[in-house]
């Protein structure tokens, strides 16, 4: 990848082996990537480090994904 800003993937998953398995899979494809096991945890990376993407799961422990999904598209920072 040319840019190293635009391979910048934040996987958010609650379920350790499923953050696991996809992480593995996009790091061998040479994405970095981050990890977050909670939605408030997701959401400080996400304006941390500023994702070109974001792999969410909509079950999380802590909040629902879909209304995180909600809260980062209708913040024009993140």
């Amino acid at each position: 990848m040319a840019d190293e800003t635009q391979s910048i993937i934040l996987n958010v998953d609650d379920n350790e082996p499923m953050r696991y398995a996809k992480s593995r899979v996009l790091k061998a494809a040479g994405f970095t990537v981050f990890e977050a096991a909670s939605g408030e945890e997701g959401l400080r990376l996400i304006a941390e480090v500023k994702p070109v993407l974001v792999l969410l799961d909509v079950k999380l422990g802590d909040m629902d994904g879909v209304a995180l999904a909600r809260t980062i598209k209708s913040d024009p920072a993140l």
